[in-house]
């Protein structure tokens, strides 16, 4: 009807054939109602739902707001959190560096005690202290390996070679302290398993962290077994690969410790076993805590090989729970894997595999490192002197003799050294090390050092990394781009071991780098080895003749840094300026380089092996020669221009320089 919804009423007035109408109407309410979605129930459920929408929006909001400020929060305690163990592992990392400083004074005083004395009570006390300063460095260089691995900073060293000879070479460095306590110590190696690439430094940490706890949890008369065999079911069968097992007959492991025994700083602390009657309660392994009544088991002490043992009572020996969760870290960042099975009573096996490797066309073998006293351990270098490898070396031997301390710098047979360190201690201790051999300037600090090695061209730098302000790495790059100093030798001496640390300061121009605690031994050779190979660079290349010395190309002095062929030519400019000026002596020659004349001496001597005035009057000589086979004048002509008044003075030297007179030229 297309009507409204609404009331209507229809009225009907009719009228008959006559034309007649009816008077009143006839009346029909009609009633038309809206469509459902019209209805006043729609209007109350539109109105419901607008305001459930609002609601709803509303809420989204609040909630949006909230998640967000959640979300903020949780970043920012996530960041804060980051920021804490950052602080936590620089602090960590920071102090385990600063113990190797105290070490070092620890460490070599007590070698140096037993070494000069022949009692053996003193010898024992300090050979006791030498242990335990090498078992606490063992310690910090674990520590800083688990803090390496954590900021992903530590790197592998991958090396073609044969596992099974690395091995063995690690099982013979037990062999002595398992025949000591009664141990029997076998090795098995599988056959045709041939080279492959393998890190050889963290394979071995790896196998001396299992064979120390299993000789330290195995008692008298037990016997710790090592194998190695190829295996490509330990790979998943996806790859062939290298098993190393190390099985003991010692204490074992309770079934409730394996999961965690690889855990930081996890230490076993169990009831497992009851106690005999009257027996002591023992303490467990690996904790400082002892057992309680019921009972202990084994543990496992993950400290690596220098720890207390008691060897009658394994279970009594205490560890610190890093050498295992660091040897599981180790494996794994080598693509391998750990597993230990035990059983209380019986032993332990720890079995660890390494993917194999082959070899690429792409991969180079690194050449084999010579068996000299450079490439040996710490503790193996301890074993000899540096007589026994270098004994022609000043210092050392019959030729060694106490020097005058009060000699002036440069007097010649004193080698100068010049000590940067901020801690007294040290550098007094490094002073009294090599003060026998050495004439010692000391710094305090980086920016002294610098100035003093300026003002006084030492030939050898000895510098910490660590210092306030300007810091080893600062001081070697200064000393490198500086034309008085750049060809100074320079050791760096510090507690940053790790390899990005070395590959850092060798390319500010380090020659050389020593990690604390050092061995006063090793330090001396050092230093008079990189001093013997500049003597030997200087005396080939001195034969050259100095324009040649001073060129670019392939035949020029590749020992002479840019900053130091740098300086021979501005020296060189100087003199041929002045070549004529007779009267001009080597003070005058050595303010035109705005230099003192100790500068001056010691530059030329270090680069040329002459002082000032022989190199002066060479010089002259040369160019002398030069103009008389050039035929640019009579020899008295000549001998004034090149700064000789006295012509037969000039005829002695050019003869005693070149073997014949001028006049044959």
């Amino acid at each position: 009807t297309h009507l409204a919804p609404g009331t209507y009423v229809f009225r009907v007035q009719g009228s008959n054939s006559v034309g007649v109408w009816n008077e009143e109407p006839v009346e029909m309410t009609i009633v038309i109602h809206p469509p459902w979605w019209r209805s006043n129930p729609a209007y109350v459920a539109y109105a419901l739902l607008v305001i459930f929408a609002v609601w709803q929006t509303w809420r989204f909001q609040v909630n949006r707001v909230k998640m967000k400020a959640q979300l903020a929060y949780e970043q920012r305690e996530t960041e804060r959190v980051k920021a804490m163990e950052q602080l936590k592992t620089d602090f960590f990392s920071n102090i385990t560096h600063e113990f190797r400083t105290p070490l070092s004074l620890i460490l070599e005083p007590a070698r140096r005690i037993m070494a000069q004395t022949t009692d053996p009570g003193i010898r024992e006390n300090a050979n006791r202290v030498e242990t335990n300063s090498l078992r606490l460095l063992n310690m910090v260089n674990q520590l800083l390996d688990l803090a390496k691995i954590e900021h992903k900073n530590m790197g592998l060293d991958l090396r073609h070679g044969d596992l099974g000879e690395a091995v063995g070479k690690t099982f013979n460095s037990f062999l002595p302290l398992a025949e000591k306590r009664g141990i029997h110590l076998t090795l098995s190696l599988g056959k045709n398993i041939p080279p492959f690439l393998f890190d050889p430094d963290k394979t071995e940490l790896i196998l001396n962290n299992l064979l120390s706890n299993a000789l330290k949890f195995t008692p008298k008369g037990g016997t710790v077994e090592v194998s190695l065999e190829s295996n490509q079911e330990a790979m998943g069968g996806v790859g062939l690969s290298t098993v190393i097992k190390v099985k003991d007959t010692g204490i074992g492991i309770p079934a409730g410790a394996l999961a965690k025994v690889f855990d930081r700083f996890y230490q076993v602390q169990e009831e497992v076993l009851p106690l005999k009657k009257g027996a002591p309660v023992q303490q467990i392994p690996g904790s400082d805590q002892p057992a309680s009544k019921g009972g202990v088991l084994d543990g496992v002490s993950a400290d690596g090989a220098n720890a207390d043992q008691d060897p009658d009572n394994p279970a009594k020996t205490a560890g610190t729970g890093i050498g295992l969760a660091l040897s599981k870290e180790l494996v794994e960042l080598m693509g391998g894997g750990i597993a230990v099975e035990s059983e209380v009573g019986r032993g332990s096996t720890f079995s660890f595999w390494l993917p194999m490797t082959a070899l690429t066309p792409t991969d180079a073998p690194l050449p084999e490192k010579e068996t000299a006293l450079l490439s040996l351990s710490s503790e193996e270098r301890s074993r000899y002197s540096p007589s026994d490898f270098l004994p022609g070396i000043p210092g050392y031997g019959e030729s060694g003799k106490e020097m005058d301390k009060a000699s002036a710098i440069g007097e010649a047979g004193a080698s100068v050294a010049l000590i940067i360190e901020d801690n007294v201690e040290l550098r007094d201790f490094i002073k009294q090390s090599i003060s026998a051999h050495w004439q010692v300037e000391e710094a305090s600090d980086g920016e002294e050092g610098i100035q003093k090695a300026i003002e006084l061209v030492p030939d050898l730098v000895i510098s910490d990394l660590m210092m306030p302000g300007k810091d080893g790495y600062a001081v070697c790059e200064a000393l490198k781009a500086n034309e008085i100093t750049a060809h100074i030798p320079v050791i760096l001496l510090t507690a940053r071991a790790s390899m990005d640390s070395k590959l850092k300061g060798l390319q500010k121009g380090a020659d050389d780098y020593l990690t604390k605690p050092f061995n006063t031994e090793e330090l001396l050779v050092r230093m008079s080895n990189l001093v013997e190979m500049r003597q030997k660079l200087r005396a080939h290349y001195g034969k050259l003749p100095l324009g040649t010395a001073l060129s670019d190309s392939d035949g020029g002095s590749d020992y002479l840094s840019n900053p130091d062929k740098e300086f021979l030519r501005r020296f060189v400019e100087v003199l041929d300026n002045n070549l004529e000026n007779d009267m001009l002596g080597v003070e005058e020659f050595a303010q035109k380089m705005f230099i003192s004349r100790s500068q001056l001496h010691r530059k030329l001597k270090a680069l040329t092996d002459q002082n000032a005035t022989d190199f002066i009057r060479d010089y002259r000589l040369e160019r002398a020669m030069e103009m008389l086979k050039n035929q640019e004048g009579l020899v008295i002509e000549i001998a004034s221009r090149v700064g000789f008044s006295n012509e037969k003075y000039f005829s002695t030297a050019f003869k005693e320089k070149f073997g014949l007179s001028p006049s044959r030229v």
